[in-house]
């Protein structure tokens, strides 16, 4: 990111986020619902990251970011802690832009039974499809007016079959396939993020564990692109509105 007499470049797009003539974020809300790498945990000695890639982006953009990432919390799980628990306690009454970054834990911990499939009808704790479908829903109900954009998981240390003979990556093809099942924009974080802890160097140096990012990781790959990904959906919505 570079700043500007007037704005900040990112990405080769430059935003005004001050008050003439362009797309100014000041006044702008954005809520981050994911789990402990939205949270911030970070592990390997450093617990917790500061700034977390929700603290940069509103240092970045000027807006308002509410954090609800809570660590261990899953996309399945009917808990109170559930991604949909959060969403419906929100206390805000409009938002700007709701940041989905999750579906980890569905596989890591399990959370996740079944897969299922994009013609699975949506309903809370089914299998992977039908909940991620029933939090979009959800989410649609709760802040139409908002964009919501979803982020997929980061990869990991570790590509195969959990016991329940689901991937990483079957997740993150899930919510690809949701997102466009509704419209929503998606930034294909796992595919797409440039940061890969399978591999050795990646691995030591931008992660605590091969699965969560350490500060530097934060600092280099999320809250850049996150940032980027954000400022798109709120530069459309405050053009949109």
């Amino acid at each position: 990111m570079t700043e500007t007499l007037d704005g900040i470049v990112i990405g080769g797009t430059e935003y005004d986020i001050g008050g003439g003539g362009g797309v100014a974020f000041t006044n702008m809300v954005v809520n981050c619902l994911g789990d402990s790498i939205t949270h911030g945990y970070i592990g390997g000695g450093q617990q917790w990251a500061n700034p977390t890639w929700c603290q940069q982006v509103a240092t970045n953009l000027r807006c308002s970011v509410n954090n609800y990432g809570v660590s261990a919390t899953s996309i399945c799980n009917g808990s109170s802690e559930s991604f949909v628990a959060r969403l419906n306690n929100m206390s805000q009454s409009k938002i700007d832009l709701l940041i989905i970054f999750g579906g980890t834990n569905d596989y890591g911990d399990k959370r996740a039974t079944t897969l299922g499939t994009i013609s699975d009808t949506a309903a809370q704790g089914t299998n992977f499809y039908t909940s991620f479908k029933y939090l979009i829903e959800t989410a649609i109900n709760k802040y139409p007016s908002a964009q919501i954009g979803i982020i997929t998981p980061m990869r990991r240390s570790t590509y195969s079959v959990n016991s329940y003979g689901i991937s990483i990556e079957d997740i993150v093809n899930a919510e690809v396939a949701v997102a466009k099942y509704y419209g929503v924009p998606c930034y294909d974080f796992f595919h797409e993020g440039g940061v890969n802890p399978q591999i050795n160097i990646h691995r030591t140096t931008w992660t605590s564990d091969g699965l969560h990012p350490n500060q530097a990781g934060i600092n280099k790959w999320l809250a850049p692109q996150f940032t980027k990904f954000i400022a798109d959906l709120l530069s459309y919505k405050k053009s949109n509105n």
